[in-house]
């Protein structure tokens, strides 16, 4: 009886230790990963830096991310209920990054390059989609411009309202940075391995097929100037994605530590950060098991015609096609 007791006692003692260390390790693990997501900038509502003439709504994105209504918002279209988890009903989260740079004539900033990263948690995929700055969408309190001038307006807010109210897509937060930062970025994961054609290699001084570019041979790259309109840069910067996340991939869990040191500050988002450590465990726990290299961009082929506005080239895109093939590219539905 003595030594049924003895073992219960010790047995308690032993659960009790193990509670202790799995608390102190999420305590800790909390407190390490609260300390490295506070180099991020946050924008507050009312304290947009990129605001342009008085814009300056920053949405709160507390829910996950979901498909829209194929019906423009203000008709009669409905949207799904918001839902605990941490990815939505639909299981996608998606993110919209935006890199700038300093406009020369201008006191404000321009972006180089949209690109929307979604991360599809049933499949464990991400998938990247360019959007061309050249669009000619309806900004709102404004008049029709390029999608770029939405940003230069009011910031990620004004732009990623304008791409929910286009396209129908609301997306779960926004991450901006200066594009010359992501040189320095990509010198610290070692640079990316690029295959060039016998023009880009041309335009970059290099030899065509495989080369191994760092951070300002990346830029050049991503500015390669050529083709129909825009569309060869968005590839260009689609590319320069991929081979970066797949380089991320390869990098020792040290090196991907340092590398977030250097890329942090150089982020600015309007997701709280308590949100953004709720979809870093969330991503984590699902998983990546890779990326899609499909081809597909804002506005998909065939769905956009060429106008001038002024002397500046822009697309016109079909809407409503853009708005059902973005939807089922995302959510295969």
């Amino acid at each position: 009886m003595g030594n049924r007791f003895r073992a219960k006692k010790i047995w308690k003692k032993v659960l009790l230790s193990i509670l202790c260390v799995f608390f102190s390790v999420s305590f800790f693990a909390g407190i390490f990963i609260w300390f490295w997501l506070s180099k991020i900038q946050i924008s507050r509502p009312g304290q947009n830096p990129h605001a342009q003439n008085g814009y300056s709504e920053t949405p709160y994105y507390d829910e996950g991310s979901r498909p829209q209504s194929d019906t423009a918002p203000g008709k009669g279209g409905k949207t799904d209920s918001p839902d605990a988890a941490p990815f939505g009903k639909s299981g996608v989260l998606n993110i919209l990054l935006v890199s700038w740079e300093q406009n020369r004539y201008k006191k404000e900033r321009s972006p180089e390059a949209i690109m929307l990263l979604s991360y599809d948690s049933s499949a464990g995929v991400i998938r990247t989609v360019p959007v061309l700055k050249e669009l000619l969408v309806s900004i709102p309190g404004y008049k029709k411009d390029r999608l770029d001038a939405a940003f230069s307006l009011g910031g990620s807010a004004l732009l990623a309202k304008t791409i929910e109210n286009e396209f129908g897509l609301k997306a779960d937060g926004c991450f901006v940075a200066e594009t010359e930062k992501l040189a320095e970025i990509i010198d610290s994961m070692g640079g990316v391995d690029m295959t060039l054609t016998p023009e880009e290699s041309k335009a970059l001084g290099l030899k065509p097929g495989v080369n191994s570019l760092d951070g300002q041979k990346a830029l050049a790259y991503s500015r390669i100037r050529g083709g129909v309109s825009d569309f060869e840069e968005a590839a260009r910067q689609r590319n320069l994605m991929y081979q970066a996340l797949l380089r991320i991939s390869e990098l020792r869990a040290a090196e991907k530590l340092k590398l977030l040191e250097k890329l942090l500050p150089c982020l600015e988002t309007d997701m709280p950060r308590q949100r953004i450590v709720s979809l870093f465990l969330a991503v984590l726990k699902n998983g990546v098991t890779g990326i899609d290299q499909s081809q597909y961009h804002i506005p998909e082929s065939g769905t956009y015609r060429i106008a001038d506005m002024g002397g500046v080239e822009v697309l016109v895109p079909d809407v409503e096609t853009n708005r059902a093939l973005l939807k089922k590219w995302l959510y295969k539905s």
